[in-house]
């Protein structure tokens, strides 16, 4: 991540440029102001740096600054918003001949980063608290209750009505029948037949043959089932295969060898 610093003449300055930060949607805890008010400038620099919202490399620089009476803003935008925060900064008229030496810190968690998430870790992110005491941070970030007396809380956010009793001749729900007792003489539903002795009612509707006693010579769909040829394929192409007989007859033509 990148740190973006200004230098202003004066505090009054650098507080209201701070405070445009925090209009525009940045988080307050983004912005560091040092200024010499705050105490010996030594030790203001020493324990922003020791917090982390100054590089170690600007102590120098940022010390001697604050001793000229001179105000610092110090600030860690968010992944994509450094110009933006830049062209803040300056509405307010830094002073243009300090430069600080250019520093990129990379963030190990650029999606947090981006969503401006805390993440774990042993180090400061971007001036958040890493743990906190409110046990429901996410709900309290996006202003959601929490658990109450109230048992149906998303039925009652949504004015949706609960499980009741249904009413005395309920046939119907949005336009559509309930389950009910069927009929003395119902034998039919969408044009198939209720429930019937035939074992196999969707065989016999499509007219397939079922595995039983018959002779199992007979064929399926003009194959035969089992049948005693042993190479069918072979049979079925044309294919000679290799066979006692065919040994014999090999064996025959040779010759037989003469004794020495």
């Amino acid at each position: 991540m990148l740190i973006t610093v200004r230098v202003y003449e004066n505090e009054t300055s650098a507080g209201d440029a701070a405070a445009r930060l925090t209009e525009r949607g940045f988080r307050p805890q983004l912005t560091t102001v040092l200024t010499a008010s705050q105490g010996e400038p030594a030790q203001v620099i020493r324990a922003a740096v020791q917090a982390e919202n100054l590089p170690r490399e600007y102590r120098t620089m940022a010390t001697r600054l604050l001793e000229e009476g001179k105000s610092i803003v110090a600030v860690f935008p968010p992944f994509g918003s450094g110009l933006l925060v830049e062209s803040l900064l300056d509405e307010f008229n830094p002073i243009a001949d300090v430069d600080f030496p250019f520093i990129r810190r990379y963030s190990p968690a650029p999606l947090s980063d981006l969503l401006g998430v805390p993440v774990l870790s042993d180090e400061k992110t971007f001036g958040d608290p890493l743990l906190s005491s409110n046990p429901a941070p996410l709900s309290s970030r996006f202003g959601w209750g929490l658990l109450s007396s109230n048992s149906t809380p998303l039925s009652s956010r949504f004015g949706m009505k609960l499980l009741s009793k249904p009413k005395e001749n309920w046939k119907s729900s949005f336009g559509m029948p309930l389950l009910s007792n069927p009929k003395g003489n119902w034998q039919s539903s969408f044009g198939f037949p209720m429930l019937s002795k035939n074992p196999t009612p969707l065989s016999s509707l499509f007219g397939f043959a079922l595995l039983s006693e018959k002779n199992t010579d007979e064929g399926l769909f003009g194959f035969p089932r089992l049948i005693n040829n042993p190479t069918p394929l072979s049979s079925l192409l044309g294919m000679p295969i290799l066979t006692n007989e065919a040994q014999n007859e090999g064996a025959k033509k040779k010759k037989p060898l003469r004794g020495l």
